[in-house]
């Protein structure tokens, strides 16, 4: 039942680094960092207080430039290996899995989903122009 529960949680956590790669890696630090669960050895790193500061501060500014239209493509060009890369390393957190050999299935599948969510994103989202003023146009 806990890896049931796991599996569940690392697929949340991949699903939303599909939309936005740095909140969810913001959050699992904070928790980290509050002593809710422990991070494998290599991810220690997350727990910081600088990361968490540094994946505030992404996660605030790719918010914020996702509202200006004339960056939408281009971002989510450079950003979808980002949300893939964000979703594996969740997965495999959720999972209590290090970087080794062992890992390897965890961080597809987490890469995986999270792609799946980022191409979604891109394809299904409506389009915005200069004239809509960052919100998407119901035309």
């Amino acid at each position: 039942m806990e890896t049931l529960l796991a599996i569940g949680i690392g697929i949340g956590l991949a699903s939303v680094a599909g939309v936005r790669a740095f909140l969810p890696l913001a959050l699992v630090g904070l928790s980290a960092r509050l002593g809710l669960f422990e991070l494998p050895a290599p991810f220690g790193f997350v727990d910081d207080w600088a990361a968490i500061g540094a994946f505030v501060v992404l996660a605030l500014l790719e918010t914020g430039l996702d509202k200006v239209s004339s960056l939408q493509k281009t971002l989510n060009v450079i950003q979808t290996p980002l949300r893939i890369a964000a979703g594996a390393v969740l997965f495999a957190l959720a999972l209590r899995e290090g970087l080794d050999a062992g890992a390897i299935p965890e961080l597809v599948a987490g890469g995986v989903i999270a792609g799946v969510v980022a191409v979604l994103k891109y394809v299904l989202r409506p389009r915005s122009d200069g004239t809509s003023a960052g919100s998407p146009r119901p035309f």
